[in-house]
């Protein structure tokens, strides 16, 4: 199948196959820009003797090439051109390109490599630290591409903020000693009924009970404590002395 924004001038190199329509339907952003990719390097065999350099051309997974607008030659050394070849990285990415390569000692002047393999840009020896500064940048500013059936990705869904564990609910004998444990809306755990609680709250009214006890005392007469030694002190009264005689 021809696609008329990619035309081919490397017949006579060792990369000399086109690029797979895989590849070719990710560059289809590039009539939509108005221009065209001329490969001068393209797809070439997995194994043998007619390869050469790296696997990433294997089988027209990527292409050396320029590109035109009408007939003028793009260059990225021209900063009237350079915008143009920032939104190709950028729109390849998107649509799912994976590798760039540019920069100053690395192939032909104002040329680029473009196509799959492992994500990166590189310039100069295939290193990424020698790739041309507006190629980093185009390339990380790209968002990334949509998922692998073309959809649209949707946006991720809210996670929802996860709430404490609730405290296991006592049963049988813990239950009757710990009670019932409830959490109100305000998030405090409140316990209800329970042996431990009713002692708890029994402690609690104890330490509260020298600030009434002179209150108490005015108001139901003599203690306990005070009944008890007038019983004994009468009752030794009523005792007669066995050491005692009439005279």
């Amino acid at each position: 199948m021809a696609y008329d924004y990619i035309r081919y001038a490397n017949q006579g190199a060792t990369r000399n196959q086109p690029i797979n329509p895989s590849l070719a339907k990710q560059l289809q952003y590039l009539k939509d820009l108005g221009l065209t990719m001329e490969v001068f390097s393209g797809g070439q065999e997995g194994e043998g003797p007619n390869r050469v350099g790296s696997h990433r051309h294997d089988h027209g997974n990527a292409a050396d090439a320029f590109f035109y607008k009408g007939d003028r030659k793009l260059d990225w050394n021209n900063p009237e051109d350079r915008p143009i070849f920032e939104e190709i990285v950028r729109q390849g990415k998107r649509a799912g390109i994976t590798g760039f390569g540019a920069g100053e000692g690395y192939m032909q002047p104002g040329s680029m490599h473009i196509g799959g393999g492992n994500p990166g840009v590189w310039g100069a020896g295939g290193k990424g630290t020698n790739a041309a500064p507006w190629l980093s940048a185009a390339y990380n500013g790209a968002t990334p591409p949509p998922n692998p059936t073309g959809d649209t990705p949707q946006a991720p869904a809210q996670v929802a903020q996860a709430s404490p564990e609730a405290p296991e609910e006592p049963k049988g004998l813990m239950r009757l000693l710990k009670g019932k444990q409830t959490t109100g809306d305000n998030g405090k755990t409140s316990t209800e009924g329970g042996i431990l609680n009713a002692l708890s709250s029994l402690g609690e009214a104890a330490m509260e009970a020298p600030e009434m006890a002179p209150m108490q005392s005015a108001a139901q007469g003599p203690s306990l404590q005070e009944q008890i030694a007038a019983f004994q002190q009468g009752r030794q009264k009523q005792q007669p002395n066995p050491f005692s005689f009439n005279i």
